[in-house]
């Protein structure tokens, strides 16, 4: 059985309060090169959900992902117009993302509110992947 991992997700605060309505079930990882989240997240991993240049305001649960790689343009309109009512992308935000080449979709799950609670994040990455059994405490 693969062991669970923590991730720490960084959203706007506007896609960060669609989760938390539950109104946004999936999160869409745009990027150019291989990087986190692409092909490292699973199944049963957990996301604390943090906003940009603010606290941890949620935890989810993944309850699946899709990896996609060479996209076109084409394919990405694809993919969003598939699932658009679960993703919530403004049309301004996925033209800046038209470019991409990989995307993860994570489907996510049993979402919950937490009391905010700061860490401290010094870096400039949107996506943390936490190792094994390191906990959010440890990493900053």
């Amino acid at each position: 059985m693969k062991e669970m991992n923590n991730h720490i997700a960084i959203l706007y605060r506007y896609y960060l309060e669609l989760i938390l309505k539950k109104e946004k079930t999936i999160e869409a990882r745009f990027s150019n090169v291989k990087q986190p989240p692409f092909g490292k997240v699973f199944k049963g991993d957990r996301i604390f959900i943090k906003e940009t240049g603010g606290p941890i305001r949620g935890e989810a649960e993944v309850n699946n992902v899709n990896y996609y790689s060479n996209l076109s343009h084409s394919k990405i309109f694809e993919i969003v117009n598939k699932y658009k009512d679960q993703l919530r992308i403004k049309d301004d935000f996925l033209n800046i993302k038209l470019e991409s080449k990989y995307l993860t979709l994570i489907f996510l799950q049993n979402v919950k509110k937490v009391n905010p609670y700061n860490i401290k994040k010094k870096d400039r990455r949107a996506w943390v992947v936490l190792k094994n059994h390191e906990r959010i405490f440890d990493f900053f």
